[in-house]
């Protein structure tokens, strides 16, 4: 989309009313649009989050949780 269409449809979500699903790659667009974030995580699980960067955060997190537990029971199987 051009950047005078972006930005209609940016103004006609943000008076929109009801509830929706916005999926998008526009990081911006999703800040400035949505109320909430909800996140994925491809396991069937989901999590309520303020906005994207409170995601990525959360997500890098996690990430990090799992590949640190990941990496103790390598060491575990090791030994």
């Amino acid at each position: 989309m051009d950047i005078p269409t972006l930005e209609v449809l940016e103004e006609s979500l943000l008076e929109y009313r009801g509830a929706l699903v916005l999926v998008t790659h526009d990081r911006y667009m999703l800040d400035r649009v949505s109320t909430v974030v909800l996140g994925l995580d491809g396991l069937g699980g989901a999590e309520r989050f303020a906005d994207y960067q409170q995601w990525s955060l959360g997500r890098s997190r996690n990430w990090q949780a799992a590949r640190a537990t990941g990496r103790s029971k390598r060491r575990a199987r090791v030994k």
